[in-house]
Parts: structure tokens; sequence; C-alpha cells
């Protein structure tokens, strides 16, 4: 794969966007992706900006083996309709997304967007922000300053050196991409065995050009229950 950028007018393609929820909720010792926000379940949020999109074309969920019909029922009733099917996740995260890849009817240069089901409060303006920087790479992604002061240590807890904060970034999803580099750089990674961070450190490795945006401090992602009590506030702020 090599980095290219396009000159010739942008024409928006199709966005095809993967919701990924395999995931097992382990530290939160409940399904995270069940409970209710404002009365919606917090899948059927991280769903929603998309679902309203015009330029989104079909939206695919990877679940837990055993609840795809659940979430498909969930988020149907929620008014998530351009919900194409519900695919059983695999053993990582990787491993989802490249199920529900496969199901993608997409062409070489339409977009496709990844974005964490434990992201609920991602907005319509981010994702086109994001589209947007697609006329000129292969991949973009939203992320925000770090604030806190970052180091490296070994295995026994020693600093081995401070990180420059300026040159740091804590990356959020959605991440989007050109399709056809998005599937090369993954067929790429199996023939290799390689087990990327996210779905950007694939583009990154096989030559592709992925390009930062800024992104909200309010798209967190809900990993504990202190999480969810900054979640509920930005939430009752925003819809006060």
């Amino acid at each position: 794969m090599t980095a290219h950028c396009q000159s010739d007018t942008f024409i928006q393609p199709r966005l095809s966007v993967i919701i990924t929820a395999a995931g097992q909720s382990r530290r939160m010792g409940v399904n995270k992706l069940l409970l209710s926000l404002g009365g919606k379940p917090i899948l059927a949020h991280a769903c929603a900006a998309f679902n309203s999109l015009k330029m989104v074309s079909d939206i695919v969920v990877t679940a837990p083996s055993g609840l795809e019909a659940e979430y498909e029922e969930l988020l149907r009733h929620n008014g998530i309709d351009k919900l194409s099917r519900v695919v059983t996740g695999g053993a990582e995260r990787q491993d989802s997304i490249y199920e529900a890849m496969r199901t993608l009817q997409a062409g070489e240069k339409d977009f496709v967007a990844v974005h964490d089901a434990a992201r609920p409060l991602i907005s319509v303006k981010l994702i086109e922000t994001i589209c947007a920087e697609l006329s000129s790479c292969d991949g973009a992604i939203p992320a925000v300053a770090v604030k806190d002061t970052i180091k490296r240590v070994d295995a026994s807890g020693t600093v081995l050196e401070t990180l420059k904060r300026s040159e740091l970034r804590a990356v959020q999803t959605p991440q989007i991409f050109r399709y056809g580099p998005l599937r090369r750089a993954y067929e790429s990674a199996y023939k290799e065995n390689f087990l990327g961070t996210d779905d950007a450190s694939l583009i990154e490795r096989y030559g592709g050009m992925v390009r930062i945006v800024e992104g909200d401090y309010r798209n967190i992602k809900i990993t504990t229950a202190e999480d969810l009590a900054i979640l509920e506030k930005f939430w009752a702020e925003s819809n006060s």
C-alpha cells in the first residue's frame, strides 16, 4: 500500500459503519452497552448519529456470541433503521472488525467508519469533520491533546523517559478510512499475524496516510463506573 493524496474534485462517497460491541465489559461487571442513558440504551446512542446521516448506507454491529438477536431487536426498537446486520465478534477486536468488514458492499473509495459502542456521545459534526479530511488521505481519526505528563517505564516501574507532551494525542473513535486501503491493510495484517492497537495502526504499518482531526473531550469511552458518572454529567449538561 502506498500513501496518496487526491487533488481532484472531491465527491462524497457512501459511508459504511462498523460499531464494535463484542466486548465483555469485564471491568464494569455488567453489560455497559445495555445501560440506560436518557431512557435509551448506550448501544443505541452510539449508533444514532450515524443513522441520521444521509451519506451512511449501512451499519454493522459486532456482538458477543449469544447476544446477536438481542442487540438487533434493541437497535431496531430504538429506530436504528440503517442497521444491516449484527455479526458475532471474534477473539480480538481486530477479528470482530474484520468479520464485519467482510460483509460490507463497499467500493474502493467508499468510506468505512469504525466506532466503539462504548462512546455514546459521538456527534454528527465530528463525523462530518473526519469525513471531510479524507479528501487528502487514506484515513482520519479524532484525537485530543494529552493533559497529563506521560512517562515510559519498564516492567519494574522504573521511569525510562518522560515523553514530550506536545507530541502526544489521545485517540478516539470513530476512525474513518477509505475502504480499499483498510481492506488491504487488514488482509496484510492477517498474513503476517500482526495485531494492531487500533485500525489506524494497520494503515500506518502498510504505508497509508492517516491524519488527525481535533476530537471532543466529551466523546469518552465508558470503561469504569467512574466513566459512566462523567458521561451522565455530560449528557445532562447537553440536554438541560
